[in-house]
């Protein structure tokens, strides 16, 4: 394949939320303990494989700029922030657990597990909505703005990472089942036509 991009993706380091089994969405904290941990780890498994990068792009959202700023720390980069790169916005479900889901919005929650990719929550948005910012940005912003750039680095969220994954045809709707570990790192190539997935939910482990 005549490959014209190379994606990293690093999904953001654990937050109090994610360890207390939250929906996050757009509402905005910070890594806890953990999570930089494990920045630190994906920084250093980066280094280990020798990556660079032409351009990096993070999401605005508190978690994913730590893990950012961490990895630039270690690898001495830039980054911009991308707006488009933001997680799904959860609606009314928005900074519940699944438990207090569960009890507050039973059929809700039904719905949106029956079809989590499609559902608009109420407030909130579908993930066919973050599919089309993220569509925007790969076939439209990148090649018109930053027309040189070929190795790329994207600090995001889960919902994002999904929706790569099936616009670039390497996962079906299924996708949106799949968990991803925080920090954990996917790699593909593509000519945002034909796209291999070169390394996927890798999580790397604790530095010595």
């Amino acid at each position: 394949m005549d490959e014209k991009y190379r994606f990293t993706i690093v999904r953001h380091g654990q937050t109090p939320g994610n360890s207390s089994n939250r929906y996050l969405g757009i509402t905005d904290e910070d890594l806890n303990s953990i999570g930089v941990q494990q920045a630190r780890n994906a920084a250093q498994f980066l280094l280990q494989c020798r990556k660079s990068f032409d351009i990096c792009f993070s999401s605005p959202l508190l978690r994913c700029v730590h893990t950012a700023n961490i990895l630039k720390t270690k690898m001495n980069f830039d980054y911009l922030i991308e707006p488009k790169l933001r997680e799904r916005n959860y609606g009314v479900f928005e900074g519940l657990t699944r438990d207090e889901v569960k009890q507050k919005y039973p059929d809700l929650l039904q719905q949106y597990n029956q079809n989590k990719a499609r559902m608009i929550l109420p407030q909130g948005e579908s993930a066919l909505d973050v599919e089309s910012r993220i569509h925007s940005f790969l076939w439209e912003d990148l090649p018109q703005k930053f027309s040189s750039a070929r190795s790329v680095l994207l600090i995001t969220h889960l919902n994002p990472l999904r929706a790569i994954l099936r616009l670039l045809k390497l996962k079906t709707w299924d996708i949106y089942y799949t968990k991803f570990q925080n920090a954990s790192i996917t790699q593909i190539h593509t000519d945002l036509q034909v796209s291999e997935l070169v390394l996927f939910n890798k999580t790397p482990a604790n530095s010595p």
